[in-house]
C-alpha cells in the first residue's frame, strides 16, 4: 500500500463507522503516505484531516462526495428525458412545488455521486462556497440530508484545480446505465454523453 493515496475515504461517517484518529493509525501502518476524505455532502472533518495529516507527515488530501442533480440538462432533453411533479419523500409539498414550477428529473435520478478533490486552497474555497449554495436545494432521503449541486456548480469546480471522480454504481454515469426504466439505447447514450462532458470540462482532472 506504499505511496498508495485513496481518492474515496469516509473518515467521519455511517460508511466506515470510524474516525479521522484511527484513519491516521492505519493509514501509517499501511504506510500509505496519505490521508484522505471525502465525506458525504459534508467538509466538517476537512480541517482535522488537513492538521492530522501534516502533525504525522502525511499528504492531506482534502475532499468531498458530493450529490449532484441537475435542474436543468440539455443532455436529458436530448433523450427524452420529461421532469414529473413527484415531490421527494420528506420535503414539504406546497413549497417544493412553488421551488420547482416545471418539476424536476426527480424520478430520473434522486442523485448521482461525485467523488471531489480539492487541489489547492482556492479550489477548496470554491467547493465550501458551492456546498453552502447546495444546502439550500438539500433534500432529505432516508434519514440523511441531501446538499443538491447542478451542472452550473460542476462547471464552476472545472474552472478551479479540483478533480472530479465519477463515484460509485450511483454516479452520473453508472447510474445512468443501471436505470430501469429506460431502453438500453437511451441509458446508453446519456451515460456516454454524460461521460464526455465531464472529460471536456475537466480533461486530465476527471477520473
Amino acid at each position: 500500500m506504499r505511496n498508495f493515496c485513496s481518492p474515496h475515504v469516509h473518515v467521519q461517517s455511517l460508511d466506515s463507522a470510524s474516525t479521522p484518529d484511527a484513519f491516521v493509525t492505519k493509514e501509517k501502518e499501511l504506510g500509505t503516505g496519505c490521508l484522505s476524505v471525502t465525506d458525504h455532502g459534508s467538509l466538517g472533518a476537512a480541517f482535522k484531516v488537513f492538521d492530522l495529516a501534516k502533525k504525522n507527515s502525511l499528504t492531506p488530501c482534502v475532499g468531498l462526495e458530493a450529490y449532484m442533480r441537475p435542474t436543468e440538462c440539455s443532455i436529458l432533453e436530448k433523450f427524452g428525458v420529461a421532469k414529473t411533479a413527484t415531490v421527494p419523500r420528506g420535503m414539504d409539498k406546497d413549497k417544493w412545488i412553488l421551488d420547482n414550477p416545471q418539476g424536476s428529473y426527480v424520478d430520473h435520478a434522486k442523485y448521482f455521486h461525485m467523488t471531489l478533490g480539492f487541489r489547492d486552497y482556492d479550489a477548496y474555497l470554491k467547493g465550501v462556497k458551492l456546498l453552502s449554495k447546495a444546502d439550500d436545494r438539500a433534500e432529505v432521503h432516508g434519514s440523511e440530508r441531501k446538499a443538491l449541486f447542478t451542472w452550473n456548480d460542476v462547471e464552476e469546480l472545472a474552472g478551479t484545480n479540483t478533480t472530479l471522480g465519477s463515484g460509485c454504481l450511483v454516479g452520473p454515469i453508472g447510474r445512468n446505465l443501471i436505470n430501469e426504466n429506460l431502453p438500453g439505447n437511451v441509458k446508453v447514450g446519456i451515460a456516454k454523453a454524460y461521460f464526455e462532458k465531464l472529460l471536456s470540462l475537466f480533461k486530465d482532472r476527471f477520473f
